[in-house]
């Protein structure tokens, strides 16, 4: 307390010092002058104040995080001696992040590093980490004792970028063969106590079994998050679902990229805590059956399709990649399940599109799918950066509807109505569609029914006289039409009529309220783009007379 009353007094005093910078007009150079004239007593209240405050911070500090390279086997010493001096003033962390480098250390001095930071922490009495952060930190068997000894009982392990082909899980050291592996050392340690572990990602060899790695999971029965990204050693998502079933507690099960099968998803319904799933996909029964998967008994759902299980608790299932009508038709999503992230749905089975119509089992099952969706669609949330192959950022997609070049069926009088009516309650704001090039009746339905749309992707056209009418979608702020749909059809001889065109693009562009940006992608119809550029060239033109901002219209 004494301590606490003296550095309040020390805070308190500086106020005094810095008003006169505070009411000060003078230039830079003038209150550097100003400071020089500070009294011998007014610099030591400064000095004293700026340690009180470095103290304070110091012992608040519930997370050491270290981030440096290690180049040339020489050790920072500035790392060092800041992490005894921080030790040193009161520093007690709870959680521990060690990110040294970027893959181009040199392993005996990172793990020398390593094991004199950990050495620090294990010195001070009564002082546990809890969480653990590693990257590039070689786990040889020292620095796993070393870990072990900081952290006896962690709660969080998060391990990014290591390789299970190399014993201390990185490159650069010896071969996985010549000595036990460090990763999956520290995680048998750790596994009795962990609540929430991170491998992400954890690379593997290719073909390799996973046996060691599954019996080290089998051990976290405590476990209450997982997230696990395996790659191989040529930088492929790995898809491995391991053993859960000693995991009663987990409520968080994060495994992208990830292919399923319908046991798999039989034996994720045996989570009865899970309340957040994340996987790559679910395959349908035919590709299954082909994988060597075994359908799963149950009731019937859609079209026949065996009905899939999932956690009774679960509020949140995301996928990476689209979604087989069949497979989200057949989901058993129960009432708790308010969030469904999926980037889109599309009819995988060849059979669908018998003599270019949608069969009418498969639009059923369309429509059966899109009505999942009502009350639960969220677009999908952005991929972490450790789970992407390449570090550039990925821009979030609009949700895609992928029916090839299928028309609607005879049952649905022609037009893809009764699809959009199906999209309506999920209340899409971004849609691409693929499908036979949309008439003016399928226009009028799509407005009718996505009336918050606000961006659409229409891949394969639509017909030029549908283009105006889209004027009447009053949020849409950006339109991409692809023109290779309309080759080898009818339309081509509308877009190909220059005056026709610049007649629809001028309504479109100037009723749309907001829209900001119209693209044409030609696709193979190159013989369009002298057209498109004339017809361009004269709506730039147009524009420009109007009152304030216009869409941009441009050929790709």
């Amino acid at each position: 307390m004494a301590r606490q009353h003296e550095s309040d007094s020390c805070l308190l005093s500086v106020i005094l010092v810095l008003w006169k910078w505070m009411n000060s007009d003078a230039s830079c150079a003038q209150n550097a002058l100003a400071r020089a004239k500070l009294s011998q007593r007014e610099r030591g209240i400064l000095r004293e104040c700026c340690r009180a405050a470095r103290d304070a911070v110091d012992c608040a500090r519930e997370a050491l995080c270290v981030c440096c390279d290690v180049i040339g086997g020489e050790l920072p010493v500035g790392t060092m001696a800041g992490v005894r001096g921080m030790l040193a003033r009161g520093c007690r962390p709870r959680s521990l992040k060690l990110r040294l480098g970027g893959g181009h250390n040199d392993p005996a001095a990172s793990a020398a590093l390593g094991s004199s930071i950990l050495a620090q922490i294990t010195a001070v009495p009564s002082l546990s980490v809890a969480e653990l952060s590693l990257a590039g930190l070689p786990l040889t068997a020292q620095v796993v004792r070393a870990l072990a000894a900081a952290a006896p009982t962690p709660r969080k392990l998060c391990l990014r970028s290591y390789d299970l082909s190399h014993c201390a899980g990185l490159p650069g050291t010896l071969p996985s063969e010549s000595a036990p592996s460090g990763v999956l050392g520290l995680l048998r340690h750790a596994a009795p106590h962990l609540r929430r572990l991170e491998l992400s990602p954890l690379k593997v060899p290719v073909g390799a079994s996973l046996a060691a790695l599954e019996s080290a999971l089998q051990q976290c029965s405590r476990l209450e998050s997982l997230t696990l990204l395996l790659r191989d050693s040529n930088d492929r998502p790995v898809s491995w679902l391991p053993d859960t079933s000693a995991m009663c507690g987990l409520l968080k099960l994060d495994i992208p990229y990830s292919q399923l099968l319908p046991s798999h998803l039989q034996q994720l319904a045996a989570l009865t805590a899970l309340t957040q799933l994340r996987i790559g996909k679910v395959q349908v029964a035919v590709s299954a059956a082909a994988a060597g998967g075994t359908a799963v008994p149950g009731p019937a759902g859609p079209a026949g399709l065996p009905l899939l299980p999932l956690p009774p608790r679960l509020r949140t299932l995301g996928m990476d990649k689209k979604i087989d009508a069949a497979v989200l038709a057949a989901l058993q999503l129960s009432a708790c399940l308010t969030r469904l992230e999926l980037p889109g749905v599309m009819l995988r089975d060849d059979t669908a599109y018998g003599g270019g119509h949608l069969q009418p089992a498969a639009a059923e099952l369309l429509l059966v799918a899109c009505r999942q969706l009502s009350g639960r669609y969220h677009r999908s949330t952005r991929p972490r950066a450790e789970y992407l192959q390449f570090p550039f950022a990925v821009p979030r997609q609009p949700f895609r509807v992928d029916l090839g070049l299928a028309s609607p069926p005879p049952s649905w009088r022609g037009t893809y109505g009764p699809l959009f009516a199906a999209l309506r309650p999920a209340a899409l704001k971004q849609l691409s569609l693929s499908c036979a090039a949309l008439n003016v009746l399928e226009v009028d339905a799509l407005v009718g029914h996505l009336p918050r749309l606000q961006v659409l992707e229409l891949p394969n056209g639509l017909e030029l006289a549908a283009l105006p009418f889209l004027h009447r979608l009053t949020r849409l702020r950006k339109l991409c039409v692809g023109l290779g749909g309309v080759v080898g059809t009818g339309l081509v001889e509308a877009w190909g009529n220059e005056a026709a065109l610049k007649c629809a693009l001028l309504v479109l562009c100037r009723e749309a309220p907001s829209l900001e940006s119209v693209t044409l992608d030609v696709c193979e119809w190159v013989e369009s783009t002298d057209t498109l550029d004339d017809a361009l060239a004269w709506l730039d033109v147009m524009l420009t007379d109007l009152k304030g901002p216009h869409p941009v219209v441009e050929v790709e």
